[in-house]
C-alpha cells in the first residue's frame, strides 16, 4: 500500500529494504476534503504538507541502504538467528550483503555492528 495509508512502524522500513521495496507514496497539493468531488474522492489522506518529513525520513533511509547495491543482483537470503536477515548481493566478483537487525539489540556481524532496529551494509 501507498505509505501514507499505512501505520508505519521502524519494522515496516526495514522490511522494504529486506524486500528491496522502494517507498512509495500518492500525494496531492491540497488537503483531502478539496477532492470530495473529483475522482480522488476515496483518497482519504494525500496532503503533501502532511507527509514531507515521513517521505524524507523514510526515504533517507531506504536509499541510504539500498542504494549500495543498486546494479547488484539480490543472490541469497539467510535468517541466521530470531529477527536477523541476511542479504547477498553480487555485481561480477563483488559480494555485498545488507544486515537487517529486526531484534531490539545491537548484533555484531563479521566484525561490523549493526544497531537495534536498523540495517547495515556489509562489503
Amino acid at each position: 500500500p501507498y505509505a501514507n495509508f499505512s501505520f508505519y512502524t521502524q519494522d515496516s522500513v526495514l522490511r522494504m529494504i529486506d524486500y528491496n521495496v522502494s517507498p512509495s507514496f500518492i500525494l496531492s497539493r491540497e488537503a483531502s476534503w478539496n477532492l470530495a468531488d473529483s475522482f480522488s474522492s476515496s483518497l482519504y489522506s494525500t496532503e503533501y504538507d502532511l507527509y514531507k518529513e515521513l517521505i524524507r525520513s523514510i526515504y533517507a533511509q531506504v536509499n541510504g541502504v539500498l542504494s549500495r547495491v543498486r546494479g547488484y543482483e539480490w543472490t541469497g537470503r539467510e535468517v541466521p538467528g530470531n529477527g536477523i536477515v541476511i542479504n547477498t548481493y553480487q555485481r561480477e566478483s563483488e559480494i555485498r550483503r545488507i544486515v537487517i537487525n529486526y531484534t531490539s539489540d545491537s548484533i555484531l556481524v563479521d566484525g561490523a555492528a549493526v544497531p537495534a532496529l536498523s540495517a547495515a551494509v556489509i562489503d
